[in-house]
């Protein structure tokens, strides 16, 4: 389906009272990325799977939808490749592999570029002790992908292998990648990059997120960037201007903050969903106070929290456990939320994460 055409589809859906966005939730997990219908609000039901290049190990990671709807980025477990890139153009209906891409290492999260930057972000492993652990793909045509630059991230003193690059964010404007860098050798653990065409270079560093920056989550604004971490307090607020951050707040979840994709900020800004490890395993961050974190409230889930996403109309929360096959939907309004549906998939989330439709 072009894009148009799923545009025409997505206001006829708003006028007619149902939702006009997060018609669908791609869930990645061992072996397979599932694509779950969410047509009728609040319930859940399975659409479509992808197999192709994530079996024996090649387990998809933290996904992300372009922002028409009609292709899927999902780094894997680079078995053997690092990247799969699904077509969704005929969806419903069917879908397929388009590209794919091998890097240096197991791919762990990835972003498209705003809305006109023909880019995707991958924050990714190295091999070894060589390598880089950031690339920049390029996707100026939508069913394809290539090599545009790349970066290394961090460093490995005291260690034989070199960190890993972790989650991953755009500014709005598309000028600058916020990524964070997991390894308890690394330092720095944050870096803002800034990219000029097809081109990236550093820009800043943040040396104080903590062991193994995980989540990295830009607001809707772009004026502050959600991290987190294995590190005491775990998550942390950082203010950006330009391409210099420092830091706003801290929150003190339960435990660690692992998934490169486990933190989500509602489409106003006013609040941060957090997956996270120990009881409750997710926690919503209220941020209604521009700078400030306090607790809107949290929800027990089965197992670790893992990955986490918004529905774009703010009403609904996408959650991953790890090591667990269900899939929990969450309401929420204003700061509350309360369960909406459960989905068991075919298997067991492994680093898995979930992404609404944009359409």
């Amino acid at each position: 389906m072009s894009s148009a055409a799923k545009k025409v589809m997505q206001a006829a859906a708003g006028a007619g009272g149902g939702q006009a966005a997060g018609n669908y939730i791609a869930v990645s997990h061992e072996g397979r990325v599932s694509i779950l219908d969410h047509t009728t609000p609040g319930s859940l039901s399975f659409a479509a799977g992808v197999t192709s290049g994530f079996s024996s190990g090649g387990n998809p990671r933290g996904l992300n939808y372009s922002p028409d709807g009609n292709y899927l980025a999902v780094p894997q477990v680079r078995n053997p490749h690092s990247f799969t890139l699904i077509n969704l153009t005929s969806f419903p209906g069917s879908v397929s592999v388009a590209a794919t891409y091998t890097g240096d290492g197991n791919g762990m999260s990835c972003a498209y570029g705003p809305d006109g930057v023909n880019y995707i972000a991958l924050a990714h492993k190295t091999s070894g002790t060589s390598g880089d652990n950031f690339t920049l793909l390029n996707n100026s045509t939508a069913s394809s992908v290539s090599y545009s630059d790349s970066y290394l991230l961090g460093s490995a003193s005291g260690g034989s292998n070199r960190p890993g690059g972790n989650g991953v964010a755009w500014t709005p404007d598309g000028n600058y990648i916020a990524v964070g860098c997991s390894g308890f050798n690394s330092s720095p653990d944050f870096t803002m990059l800034s990219r000029s065409g097809g081109s990236v270079s550093r820009a800043s560093d943040f040396s104080s997120i903590g062991n193994n920056c995980s989540a990295v989550a830009m607001s809707p604004n772009g004026s502050y960037i959600a991290a987190a971490s294995e590190s005491t307090p775990h998550f942390k607020l950082l203010s950006r201007s330009g391409s210099s951050v420092s830091l706003a707040a801290t929150y003190a979840v339960a435990s660690y903050v692992i998934g490169a994709r486990s933190a989500s900020w509602s489409p106003d800004g006013n609040y941060i969903a957090v997956a996270h490890y120990g009881s409750p395993y997710f926690t919503l961050i209220d941020h209604t106070s521009a700078g400030s974190l306090s607790m809107a409230a949290t929800y027990t889930l089965g197992g670790n929290g893992y990955g986490t996403a918004f529905h774009p109309e703010g009403n609904y929360i996408g959650v991953t456990t790890n090591g667990s096959a269900t899939f929990t939907l969450l309401n929420h309004s204003s700061g509350s939320v309360s369960k909406a549906a459960t989905y068991t998939l075919s298997s067991s989330v492994n680093d898995g994460a979930c992404d609404f439709s944009p359409n």
